[in-house]
């Protein structure tokens, strides 16, 4: 963006924010304290809704002109406006800046939330399989440790996952071809070195492991060793949004994001701007055992977010829970694909096991029947839920279970 650094010298005589510090502002209040700023740190800025490209290009020049004036000596360092965001109509930006300027622009009418980038972290026609993972058998059982996998044959066909993780290891037998990775940051590989990303999709769509057996899986790495930020999540986020919207995938796809971290309304307001897309977010509701309102992307107001339950069918202890969590599944001791070899296994558990069960679960219903919204999506995947199942339900999570339908 080296535009922004030659006009904002134009506007360092015109630049119309005030010097003073401002008040807080609602939504802003809840995400950062203007008093807790550090000297300079990294920000996303999300942006209000329905603004116009003029609009943010002299949004981004006011920004770029009060870092450059604050920070007059070191612009050529790294600092002002790093990158921004288009994921449908919601536009976000990131930022290097000094206190001085997170305070000059604080309440520009403009800017919808502030925060700093956060870490996220990983958190996994009628057909028989006999002797599935305990996993896909509870989709099609009522009660636990049932023996078989019953689904209809058309298993998530013509429908896409864009798994958001550490990508997948596409060469697995599991995935038939089926897999391939989308995206990926440049300085990383394109292919899945830590095997978690490749463990989810197997949950969603292996011909083993998978719950929608013939669904496409697009791996979007978003991680390097086992951590993203904000900034790279927005841009995982962005291009599997407009791979899917350039390719008419609306109706026939989900993201998954079997991970999370702290609460972020940037992050949270992509997802459900997401949804309003017609794409399913699928979101880990997270394992500290905490309230999922205080994780995102779980806490999204549209994100489906999924709790964990074991084999006995009981909340597992590390599952995040409350009213924010949509349904639980299957989320330990869950096997699936791995990385090591081609042909690899590995038994792993979490809520990022749970999440990729609801994920295929949509799929293999998009794939079956008309959605013209996602909450209708969403709708019908609670409605086919289990009801008062759960055994010995200890928080306000919902006693509600995954199931299929197929009888």
């Amino acid at each position: 963006m080296a535009w922004l650094k030659k006009l904002a010298l134009v506007l360092l005589a015109i630049v119309p924010y005030a010097t003073a510090s401002p008040a807080l502002s609602p939504r802003s209040r809840e995400i950062l304290s203007l008093e807790d700023l550090e000297s300079e740190d990294k920000y996303v800025i999300g942006l209000k809704q329905g603004l116009s490209p003029t609009d943010l290009k002299k949004h981004l020049l006011r920004v770029s002109a009060v870092q450059y004036r604050n920070k007059n000596s070191t612009f050529e360092g790294g600092t002002g406006v790093k990158r921004t965001y288009a994921i449908g109509d919601y536009r976000a930006y990131t930022a290097v800046l000094d206190r001085d300027t997170v305070r000059q622009i604080w309440n520009d009418t403009l800017i919808d939330c502030i925060e700093r980038e956060k870490i996220y972290t990983i958190h996994g026609n009628v057909a028989t399989q006999e002797k599935p993972p305990w996993g896909l058998a509870t989709l099609s059982n009522k009660k636990p440790h049932g023996f078989l996998y019953r689904y209809d044959k058309s298993a998530g066909e013509g429908t896409f996952a864009y798994v958001l993780d550490t990508g997948i290891n596409s060469k697995h037998v599991d995935f038939e071809g089926r897999a391939y990775m989308g995206f990926s940051p440049p300085e990383t590989e394109p292919t899945d070195i830590n095997g978690h990303g490749t463990h989810v999709a197997g949950i969603i769509g292996g011909k083993t492991f998978g719950v929608a057996k013939k669904t496409q899986l697009i791996g979007v790495k978003v991680f390097l060793d086992d951590e993203a930020t904000t900034s790279t999540l927005m841009e995982g986020l962005e291009w599997a949004v407009n791979d899917i919207t350039t390719k008419g995938r609306q109706g026939r796809s989900i993201i998954n994001m079997s991970l999370g971290g702290p609460y972020s309304q940037a992050l949270n307001d992509a997802i459900d701007h997401i949804a309003d897309m017609g794409i399913l977010p699928v979101a880990a509701a997270g394992n500290k055992g905490i309230p999922a309102t205080f994780i995102s992307p779980a806490s999204a107001d549209k994100a489906m977010t999924v709790g964990a339950i074991n084999s006995d069918w009981q909340e597992t202890n590390f599952s995040n829970f409350g009213p924010q969590v949509n349904i639980l599944a299957p989320g330990e001791d869950v096997l699936s694909a791995y990385v090591s070899t081609n042909t690899a296994t590995r038994v792993l558990s979490g809520t990022s096991m749970a999440a990729p069960h609801v994920a295929g679960l949509a799929l293999y219903l998009m794939a079956l029947e008309e959605f013209d919204s996602t909450q209708k999506l969403t709708d019908r995947i609670l409605q086919l839920g289990m009801k008062n199942k759960v055994v010995n339900l200890m928080t306000d999570s919902p006693n509600l279970i995954i199931h299929n339908n197929v009888k």
